[in-house]
């Protein structure tokens, strides 16, 4: 994928998320089922040490998975990186004791640069499926990977958009008419896009679109073995039929 589209791909998310922020489940208490079968680690985790965990959220929108840790307890010392200041200002973009925050675009920043240790347990909950460009996807879970603690943890997940019937509507068609119209509106050449590459409408509240990836289990596989790490669980969980995303939880 050349540079224009990614970086045109990735001003379109930019666009959704200011434009369907207040639309688009900002609740800090709204929490994903798939996180639930992670508090197994995590207290693990706590167990193991005699600090607070240090968590380092990728993407991490509004913060609701930092206020999904306090909920079960667990002292830790959260960071958390987004590109949206609208979502990061939901939680009040500001340090405070147990966290912190830092608005960073994870393609374009050094954002890497501005953190200050390792870390117990990385996540990325939503984030690859919005990154344009394989080889951006593989350096992202590297350096994550980089990151990590000797004995830390990293899990991610997939969204499985294109297998549920009721995303796949969502899909914006390369060859229609209309379809067209929209992807030149959007300025994208569909030629341009990689295997697996979507735009999607949003249709609540505000008419928006966003660029999505949907992975395939060769990508999934290159991804896991990019980091070197051993895949400790695999599971599908969250929507109305537990199946929209896909969770890996990796460690060494």
């Amino acid at each position: 994928m050349n540079q224009s589209t990614i970086d045109r791909l990735n001003q379109i998310n930019h666009n959704f998320y200011q434009q369907a922020g207040p639309y688009w489940n900002n609740k800090p208490d709204y929490f994903w089922v798939g996180w639930v079968p992670l508090v197994k680690y995590l207290n693990k985790l706590r167990d193991a040490l005699n600090r607070p965990i240090r968590v380092l959220d990728l993407g991490c929108g509004n913060g609701r998975f930092y206020n999904f840790l306090i909920s079960e307890n667990l002292k830790i010392d959260y960071t958390g990186v987004d590109f949206s200041n609208y979502l990061l200002n939901i939680l009040e973009f500001e340090d405070k004791n147990d966290f912190r925050l830092i608005e960073a675009d994870l393609i374009k920043d050094n954002w890497k640069d501005k953190l200050t240790c390792d870390y117990d347990f990385i996540s990325l909950f939503g984030v690859f499926h919005h990154i344009p460009g394989k080889q951006n996807r593989l350096r992202l879970i590297q350096v994550a990977t980089n990151l990590l603690s000797k004995n830390g943890l990293l899990t991610f997940t997939f969204w499985r958009y294109d297998q549920i019937d009721r995303l796949q509507k969502r899909i914006i068609s390369k060859i229609t008419p209309e379809g067209r119209q929209i992807y030149q509106s959007l300025q994208i050449n569909p030629e341009n896009l990689e295997k697996g590459d979507s735009i999607l409408n949003w249709v609540k509240g505000v008419n928006s679109y966003r660029y999505a990836h949907a992975f395939n289990k060769v990508e999934a596989r290159e991804m896991l073995k990019s980091t070197k790490l051993n895949l400790v669980e695999n599971y599908l969980n969250d929507g109305r039929g537990q199946d929209r995303n896909e969770y890996f939880v990796l460690g060494n």
